[in-house]
């Protein structure tokens, strides 16, 4: 792999044995639990014990884990070394070294889909196809197949389904058969209440790219969805608000989309991605506008170029999509030096994003 230019309860000390007690749980809802010792975890639980308790919160309530207990910080400490110093693929090596020793320990092995997907991360953001279908076949053997990363394995799939598909109302009816896929599968495993209603956000998005439901009516079932989400998943919530504001904007109503897409931008709940294409929705509120006036494209360049520059690992698609339209968007400013910027802008885009569905067109 080639590296890319600029890429998880209050505790009484009652024993000797509290001092390995140094794990913190970050939920969805913005609460944490710190000063825990977490033994197992999969797709329906995350196991841990607090003091001498035993304790457990349900997968889905759950959106990180920081560990800090020696064995497991030893076992990850030459693979975040690596990824901290940005020398990614040493740090993709690194990580699957670790996954190996994890699982040859019993007391490890429930961490080795930590590295696992922390090699995964690694791989969407320098690998080749190769390298992440790779680290994902491992990663779902992990816990017996009950690995805690199904969901955001499912996710990618999805997405790369999506954004592979375009305007392809082939590739898009195959998008939609994943998402029953999706929804069967969070049924069947019992996954939880957040993963059900992911599979309705995805399932949402394939009928509307399909035509099989109008921008008006996705919003409302967008709407039903976010009130069932917004308290206990502030994160999906945000995904949501998201969608909500991409069909808020098929319509032309660029005002309200703006003010939408600026919602997730300045939300702390919003992860980096969703916060990252909702830059992109806020630039295509400026530069689809009739009569666009210099100052418009302006605003427009600025959003696409925060993404092109500040959120740069978030993927290929939502920063190639942003250059695309950043050339466009520079265009119709006017700017100084404006036929070598935009040279410049593609040159990036062909070259650092050629994976993304953006560099071709």
């Amino acid at each position: 792999m080639t590296p890319r230019c600029t890429f998880l309860i209050p505790l009484l000390f009652v024993a000797p044995a509290a001092w390995s007690q140094t794990d913190t749980i970050y939920l969805t809802n913005g609460d944490k639990i710190e000063r825990v010792k977490v033994e197992a975890y999969d797709y329906e639980k995350v196991s841990y014990k607090a003091g001498r308790v035993d304790e457990s919160k349900p997968r889905g309530t759950v959106l990180r884990i920081d560990f800090g207990q020696p064995s497991v910080a030893k076992l990850f400490e030459d693979a975040r070394q690596k990824t901290n110093s940005e020398d990614y693929p040493e740090a993709y090596i690194a990580w699957g070294n670790a996954a190996e020793k994890a699982e040859k320990s019993k007391t490890l092995e429930p961490f080795a889909q930590v590295a696992l997907f922390e090699a995964f991360k690694i791989a969407q953001l320098v690998g080749e196809a190769g390298d992440i279908n790779n680290v994902l076949d491992r990663l779902e053997k992990t816990n017996d197949g009950k690995t805690a990363y199904w969901p955001q394995i499912w996710e990618y799939r999805l997405t790369k389904a999506r954004d592979a598909a375009g305007n392809d109302r082939a590739k898009l009816e195959t998008y939609k058969d994943g998402v029953k896929q999706y929804e069967a599968f969070v049924g069947e495993r019992g996954l939880g209440d957040r993963y059900k209603h992911e599979a309705q956000l995805f399932s949402i998005d394939a009928r509307l790219r399909l035509v099989e439901i109008k921008p008006e009516e996705a919003k409302a079932e967008l709407e039903r969805v976010l009130s069932q989400v917004e308290s206990d998943f502030p994160d999906l919530a945000n995904r949501i608000h998201l969608a909500l504001a991409n069909a808020v904007l098929q319509t032309s109503k660029y005002d309200e989309a703006k003010q939408l897409f600026t919602s997730i931008v300045d939300s702390k709940a919003a992860d980096e991605a969703t916060r990252a294409a909702a830059l992109v929705g806020r630039g295509h509120t400026w530069l689809r506008r009739d009569g666009l006036t210099p100052e418009q494209a302006r605003n427009a360049l600025v959003d696409y170029m925060r993404v092109a520059i500040l959120h740069e690992s978030v993927g290929d698609e939502i920063v190639g999509e942003a250059l695309y339209h950043a050339v466009m968007a520079y265009d119709r400013w006017n700017g100084v030096d404006k036929e070598t910027a935009k040279r410049r802008l593609r040159s990036r885009l062909k070259l650092d994003y050629a994976k993304s569905s953006w560099a071709s067109k």
